[in-house]
Parts: structure tokens; C-alpha cells; sequence
């Protein structure tokens, strides 16, 4: 049996990100229905523990909230870390390494959600060639299926400054947004990050950011 957790509770889980329904829902509607159309995202961050899975699972939700008849994906591309499998209680289904392998079609390897029209791809289980199976034929066919059978992709990825993944990844999706966190994140790395996804790159997240509202303001109101 596939555990379907409620959403909310899975974002609350992933812990707090300013303007979720927001800053989400307003990517999702430029990168899915403006004038430049987006069948594939990659969400990625300069270093790790900076928010960047549930920064995809949430645009993923706004996604498939946005457009309900269209058929949405979120898939766990940190097959390092899947922390998306993880807290989705996924990690004994087969997903993203058997799409790359070749094993098995799509259909098998999503799991449902609480919102019918998303689905998770899980890390998987199977024996690959990490990550230099991401420059293959194979992953050119495995990408190319995703876009004939789901319109909208979300792909979680490691951190870009520490692991070649994302790098790899981004070959094979339209855009990529970057995930910053206050107070974590340091410059140099986005800025090295932002060099890496140039040609790419749509937008930035800002998570754990608290506007600070001065005391005597906050008495007055």
C-alpha cells in the first residue's frame, strides 16, 4: 500500500517558506502558462539545507492546483539524499533510477497524491552508473517520454556547488529555479550557482525569511 499523506501536512513537515501559495503559484503560472511555455523545471539550491525540496513539492501543488486538468509530476532527483521519497514513505517503490534504467514505463512508477492530478516519482531502487548515466542515450529517452506524457515536471535536485547532478539534470529540462536561504546561503555560492544555470534560469525562492517589523510599529497596530 502507497501511504498518501495530505499535502499541507507534508509542507508543514518540510518546515516554513515565506509566501508559499504565493511566490509558488505566481512560478508555477509564468513558467507552466506564459508566453514561455515550461513542460520541465529544475529546482535547485547552491548547498544543501536550504529549503529546496519543499520548495518543489510546493510548486508542484501550485502547479497542479493552477491547472487542474493538466498532469502534473514531481519527481525525487537527489538520489543522495531523497528527501522527498523519504517523507512520502516511498522508498521501497521503484521511480526515477528504473525510469533511467529503461525497466519500466511511467505509469509504474508514480505515486499518487491526495491532489489527483499530481504524482510523485520517487529516487527508486535500481543499480545506475550515478550520475553519468544522466549524460546517456537513456536519459535523453527517459526525459523525452516525461514530456509526452506529463504537461508540467518538477525535478528536485542535489545542491549544484557540491554534487554534479543538478548541472547534469538542467540539460534536459526548459528552466531552473534557485532556492535561497536566509541566513544560510552565502553569495559567493549563489553567485557561482547563478553562473551554472545562466541560460536557465527563471526565478529564485527565498526561504526562512522573516520581514522584521519594527517595535514601535508592532505596539501601534
Amino acid at each position: 500500500m502507497i501511504w498518501r499523506p495530505s499535502l499541507k501536512r507534508l509542507m508543514r513537515h518540510f518546515g516554513p517558506i515565506v509566501d508559499q501559495v504565493t511566490v509558488r503559484g505566481g512560478l508555477a503560472k509564468d513558467a507552466s502558462f506564459g508566453d514561455r511555455r515550461a513542460t520541465g523545471i529544475l529546482v535547485a539550491s547552491a548547498e544543501s539545507r536550504e529549503g529546496r525540496s519543499s520548495t518543489a513539492l510546493g510548486l508542484a501543488l501550485a502547479a497542479a492546483r493552477l491547472k487542474q486538468t493538466q498532469n502534473v509530476v514531481l519527481i525525487d532527483g537527489d538520489l543522495r539524499h531523497g528527501d522527498i521519497t523519504r517523507k512520502f514513505g516511498l522508498e521501497q517503490h521503484e521511480g526515477f533510477r528504473e525510469l533511467l534504467a529503461g525497466t519500466n514505463g511511467i505509469a509504474g512508477l508514480l505515486a499518487p497524491t491526495s491532489t489527483s492530478n499530481l504524482h510523485v516519482m520517487p529516487c527508486g531502487k535500481a543499480a545506475l552508473d550515478w550520475p553519468d548515466i544522466l549524460l546517456s542515450s537513456e536519459a535523453e529517452q527517459a526525459f523525452g517520454l516525461l514530456r509526452e506524457q506529463a504537461d508540467f515536471v518538477v525535478v528536485d535536485s542535489p545542491a549544484v556547488n557540491q554534487f554534479p547532478e543538478g548541472r547534469l539534470l538542467a540539460q534536459w529540462l526548459d528552466s531552473v529555479i534557485l532556492v535561497v536561504r536566509t541566513g544560510r546561503s552565502r553569495a559567493e555560492a549563489v553567485n557561482e550557482a547563478r553562473e551554472v544555470f545562466s541560460d536557465k534560469l527563471i526565478g529564485a525562492v527565498v526561504t526562512r525569511y522573516r520581514r522584521v517589523v519594527p517595535g514601535f510599529i508592532d505596539r501601534y497596530f
